[in-house]
Parts: structure tokens; C-alpha cells; sequence
């Protein structure tokens, strides 16, 4: 299963079609298998609102990244990399497609990343014109 899911990934930037049908697959059976709030199948539902935004399906990508948020905060830490960069896509989609973000918390999440990652990464960069808001 995590072959699978990072096969998809893989293959996102070149046919997000392909890699959203994959890890679709990979997700039902890690829902079934570990559980919806697995690590991995976080994981593999992050990258499916990923294929879903690289495929103008902002509709489904934001609530999926809202559950997938919400599933991060429940089993790791609001410091973990994996919840942040997740919060980071949610404030990012949310805002793209015309939703009010709190400042606080988009604040909160650049700074976090920053501390990990640095002002360069670009998702960082992305979330810092949030932040500046």
C-alpha cells in the first residue's frame, strides 16, 4: 500500500488523472485495512487533494484536506511537519478559493515551517503571502 501511494505521487506532476485514480484505490484499501486515521492513509489523503487541485477540483480538495487536517491534529502533534504542511494547503486552498483564513493561525503555520524548513521552500513562500496579509 505505501509503494502504491508513493507511486501516485510520482506520478501527480505528469498525469494527475492516473495518480488520483491510484490513490484513490490505495486509500479505500488503507481506510479499510489501518483506519481512517492511520498515518498513512493521512498521508495518501493529503496527496489525493493534491491530484484533486492539480485536476481544478478545488471543490473536493478542500474538504478533503479539512478532514485530512483534522485527522493529523487527532493522532500528531500541531507541531508536527505532517499536520503543517497539511494546515499549510488547507490555509492556501482556502484562501485561493475565496474562504476568510484566521490570521492567527496562518501566522502560527508559517512560522512553524519556517522554524523546519526555512523561507525558502515553496510552499513556505506560498503561505507568506498569507501570513502578510
Amino acid at each position: 500500500m505505501i509503494a502504491g501511494s508513493y507511486l501516485a505521487r510520482l506520478e501527480t506532476a505528469l498525469e494527475p488523472d492516473r495518480a488520483y485514480r491510484l490513490g484513490s484505490s490505495i486509500y479505500r484499501l488503507q481506510n479499510t485495512r489501518l483506519g481512517a486515521r492511520h498515518q498513512h492513509t493521512l498521508d495518501t489523503a493529503h496527496h489525493l487533494a493534491l491530484c484533486l487541485i492539480e485536476l481544478n477540483e478545488f471543490g473536493k480538495a478542500l474538504p478533503l484536506l479539512e478532514k485530512t487536517l483534522e485527522g493529523r491534529l487527532a493522532t500528531l502533534s500541531a507541531h508536527h511537519p505532517d499536520t503543517l504542511w497539511t494546515a499549510a494547503h488547507f490555509l492556501r486552498l482556502s484562501a485561493d478559493v475565496g474562504r476568510t483564513v484566521p490570521g492567527p493561525f496562518v501566522r502560527l503555520t508559517y512560522d512553524r515551517l519556517c522554524g523546519l524548513f526555512g523561507k525558502d521552500h515553496p510552499v513556505v513562500r506560498r503561505l507568506a503571502t498569507l501570513a502578510e496579509r
